[in-house]
């Protein structure tokens, strides 16, 4: 009775199982559906009211695996950078659904709420889009189908913005539900940093083309169809070659891709050890999904494999007669086999599985050893063996950024490994020794294995002395999807995943410097590595590109690697009669420098001068991009086909405009203001006696000619920094910090800050003029003024003259008074006159009145007022002398200051001679 009850257990849960998994795989009635991918849909359906959508995500993850969907932050573009995203997952048995920030790329930072973060870790009154209450999911682990459900408002849930670059742009977006009426939309499917619980920059798929869904659509559409995942395990052919068929080896019974290839996780593709004849062993990490599992086809190694020369199980190639040299590091005691320490012996067999201490005797009857186990005999159906290649073990771990690593290829995630056993002399000294001298009765195709556990190791191929090599790397497809950065300067680039390099080349039109610089996904200069290419002006010796680290945007920042570090090969920078190239080989993965990325797209920089000499540059820029790939044979076999269906593949390229439009108005404000107005200014207060006498002005005319002038140049100042600023910004790529008063022209921008400061103070000084006298003198002043009020025109013509030094008080009572007793026209229009000008002009050309003394405050701001003038002016000249160099350097146009100083040696020679002229002729 056990036997059938279990049976119809069995039955009924399979039943179940199955049940589930077509349930979700199906798009439920009334939901619209769309495929994202071929492992990942999304399905949505409107409230009756239109103010909500109901959305469900479905998709073949593993458990640590999320899913988000969102729209874009650019409306023609999918773009990730200012995103709206909700991110779903599994996490921890439970279905989650978070809205997230995405101010940039990074993983998100809890401290400072930046990166990818959720908006609940935000403290600026952001609103998390996914209404409460609204998530609920499932996942059915047998199928590797998750299912996540929530419920999110159609329109903006809040107004508040975020930075994103020098942008402000809205937290919250609206989904567009009008009738034909579209919405760009991003996704990604990734995996969840568990150290954070965030997600992390592993992309499993990502969207790059343009998706724009219409939301709003009637009636409703269904363009999916039910998700199936259907695996298929390796056999175990431990006498054979270990081959699987072409057509069923990633494919499950009925062709449907198994479960590796619709989450697009495609195997690392590692360097491949020929020509080599002395091989270190140790033990480390199988890889995750991107590891053993994939690069053997489906089979499982307990999350422990060997790696030799540092590469995770690597092909080898041996050839017959020659003999190689196995150095073991994975442990040498037989009682940690279980532990994770682990004891794993090596040894070479022709089983696929290896493992040969865990199989049966007639197992280990079957299997041919070829080294790495010493037999002691055979009794009956038991076979006594001794393990021979073992010493003290060397284990790599993986850190926390390993995981996200994984997406940008072997090297890299190799580079994230702990790997410090590696570089003990003592356990290296200690290691095991196989030898092993293949000849003709070796199979061509054998294995290295762990004697303790199954699934540790890969192939060996055995050829003869003279036969050509398994590996075939063909980088021929170089230059053939070429990049055009600008309209005179094109990228090539193509990565040889074997040798772990990438070669680049740019060509530009143009006789100039170059560079190429290396990032950590940030497009800003200010921490990226360069590869900077000066021409030589000797064509017989040519100059070579040098590497560079980029700690400031000064000249002084810009500082040479270390010899150690200058590591490019076959670097040259050439030039013909109208074209610059420079070329270089950089290796993929070097410790202390950013690594450069074979499987996901590299942020990349560029920049180039106006001549072959040191100095600014006149263009520059980033991009992103999956460079090209040499195709990898082994035995004609085609290894890396995924990385070659995507080659090439752009994210796009700013090209940072240099805002020349900008810098001219900056410049020509400049120039006006202290190169023009200013020195006439300063002109008019010293040819007064010409405007009055010979020009016949007023007497004040000199003070309002300088006022109006000194304003006016105070505006274009004001006009000139806010126009430089806004040049800085938009000259800056997006994501880069503008840096204002730093850069390759730090003291330019130093000076025009203070200039601006101190044009500020001028002004402000000006309008704070204490007057002329003391406030004792004033009112012995106006009892004088009172006393010959009322005598006549003539009296009163010359009280008006010596009430025309006093304060604006004592000249608007005398005014009245003469007003009020002569009636003359003449009078009264004299009188109007003189007070406008006094009005304006307290003091004659020497600076008294009548003999009258200024007070100590008037003098001590007369005083301070000319030299903070003075000194502007010349800080002021200087600084458009010095723009206009840098503006001619950088844009490699011809120098105008020339210009410049005759404009102001004319004006200046000019004011100098109408000076003379009063002083000598004038009375």
């Amino acid at each position: 009775m056990i036997v059938p009850a279990l049976l119809v257990w069995l039955y009924v849960r399979t039943a179940a199982a199955a049940d589930e998994s077509t349930s979700i795989a199906m798009t439920p009635a009334s939901y619209n559906c769309e495929e994202l991918a071929p492992n990942y849909q999304v399905r949505w359906k409107l409230s009756d009211d239109r103010s909500q959508i109901d959305i469900e995500l479905l998709g073949l993850i593993e458990e640590d695996g999320y899913m988000s969907f969102g729209v874009s932050g650019n409306a023609t573009k999918a773009q990730m950078v200012g995103g709206d995203v909700v991110v779903a997952d599994y996490w921890g048995g439970a279905p989650r659904a978070m809205d997230y920030l995405m101010s940039d790329k990074d993983l998100c930072q809890n401290d400072t709420s930046t990166g990818v973060c959720p908006e609940d870790l935000s403290t600026n009154g952001f609103v998390n889009d996914v209404l409460g209450n609204s998530v609920t999911g499932t996942r059915n682990n047998e199928q590797g189908l998750t299912l996540v459900r929530y419920r999110r408002p159609a329109s903006m849930v809040s107004n508040v913005n975020e930075t994103v670059g020098d942008w402000q742009v809205p937290v919250d977006k609206a989904i567009n539900i009008d009738a034909g009426g579209l919405t760009t939309v991003i996704w990604a499917l990734g995996s969840i940093d568990t150290a954070s619980g965030h997600p992390s920059y592993q992309f499993f798929g990502v969207s790059r083309d343009l998706f724009q869904f219409e939301f709003g659509r009637d009636p409703v559409v269904d363009n999916c169809v039910a998700m199936v995942n259907e695996t298929s395990v390796a056999p175990d052919n431990s006498q054979g070659d270990g081959s699987m068929d072409d057509e069923t080896s990633n494919r499950g019974g009925d062709g449907v891709e198994n479960n590796d290839q619709n989450r697009q996780v495609n195997p690392f593709v590692r360097p491949v050890l020929t020509e080599v004849v002395e091989f270190r062993a140790n033990i480390g990490p199988s890889g995750g999904p991107r590891g053993y599992t994939s690069i053997s086809g489906g089979r499982t190694s307990n999350d422990t494999a060997w790696y030799i020369n540092d590469i995770l199980v690597p092909v080898i190639e041996l050839r017959r007669g020659s003999t190689y040299s196995f150095y073991v590091n994975g442990g040498n005691d037989p009682a940690q086999a279980s532990t994770e320490g682990g004891y794993h012996p090596l040894y070479l067999t022709t089983s696929i599985s290896g493992g040969y201490a865990q199989k049966s005797s007639s197992e280990r009857g079957s299997e041919t050893v070829l080294g790495g186990i010493r037999m002691n005999g055979q009794g009956g159906d038991v076979v006594e063996f001794e393990p021979t290649a073992f010493g003290p073990l060397c284990r790599y771990y993986e850190t926390n950024a390993s995981p996200a690593a994984a997406s940008g290829g072997y090297f890299e995630y190799f580079s994230s490994l702990n790997t410090s056993c590696a570089s003990n002399t003592n356990i290296a000294n200690e290691a095991g020794l196989l030898e092993f001298t293949p000849d003709q009765e070796t199979p061509g195709l054998i294995y290295y294995q762990s004697v303790e556990q199954e699934n540790l190791g890969w192939e060996i191929h055995v050829i003869d002395a003279d036969a050509p090599s398994i590996l075939k790397v063909n980088c021929e497809n170089f230059g053939l999807t070429p990049l055009q950065l600008t309209s005179e300067l094109t990228f090539h680039s193509i990565i040889d995943p074997i040798r772990g390099t990438i070669q680049i080349k740019l060509v530009l039109n143009a006789l100039a410097w170059m560079a190429m610089a290396f990032t950590d996904g940030r497009p800003g200069m200010v921490g990226a590595e360069a590869v900077i290419g000066f021409p030589s002006a000797d064509p017989n010796s040519p100059s070579a590109p040098t590497k560079f680290h980029m700690n400031s945007k000064t000249g002084d920042g810009v500082v040479p690697m270390a010899a150690e570090q200058q590591t490019l090969m076959n670097a040259t920078i050439a030039q013909t009669d109208t074209q610059t190239i420079l070329q270089f080989t950089k290796f993929l993965s070097e410790e202390g420098e950013h690594p450069i990325f074979s499987d996901r797209p590299n942020t990349f920089l560029f920049a180039h001068g106006a001549n072959n000499g040191a100095g600014p540059h006149i263009s520059y820029g980033s991009f992103e991009v999956l460079p090209n790939h040499c195709t990898v044979y082994i035995k004609d076999e085609l290894q890396n086909g995924f990385a070659l269906n995507q080659q090439g593949a752009e994210a796009g390229v700013e090209v940072v405009d240099l805002q020349r439009k900008l810098w001219v108005a900056h410049g020509a404000c400049a120039a006006i203001a202290w190169g023009i107005l200013v020195p006439l200014a300063i002109g008019a207060s010293l040819i007064r006696k010409v405007l009055v006498q010979v020009l016949g002005l007023s007497e004040g005319a000199w003070f309002q000619l300088h006022r109006v002038l000194n304003f006016l140049a105070a505006a274009l100042t004001v006009a000139a920094f806010a126009i430089g600023v806004r040049a800085i910004n938009e000259s800056t790529a997006n994501g880069a910090d503008p840096d204002h008063f730093n850069g390759d022209i730090t003291m330019h921008r130093r000076v025009g800050l203070i200039i601006f400061l101190l044009t500020l103070m001028q002004a402000i000084n000006g309008m704070l003029r204490p007057p002329h006298h003391s406030k004792t003198h004033a009112r012995g002043a106006r009892s004088s003024s009172t006393t010959t009020t009322g005598s006549g025109n003539k009296n009163n013509e010359k009280t008006q003259e010596f009430s025309g030094e006093l304060s604006r008080t004592i000249r608007a009572e005398t005014e009245h008074t003469e007003n009020g007793d002569v009636g003359s026209p003449t009078g009264n229009h004299h009188s109007k006159q003189e007070t406008n000008s006094d009005q304006n002009n307290d003091d004659d050309q020497d600076g008294s009145t009548d003999g009258n003394e200024k007070s100590m405050l008037r003098t001590i701001w007369e005083i301070f007022h000319r030299l903070l003038g003075f000194s502007l002016l010349g800080l002021a000249l200087w600084q458009v002398q010095n723009g206009l160099g840098i503006f001619a350097t950088r844009f490699d146009e011809e120098n105008t200051d020339t210009i410049f100083w005759i404009v102001v040696s004319c004006i200046a020679g000019s004011i100098g001679v109408i000076v003379v002229f009063g002083r000598l002729v004038l009375p």
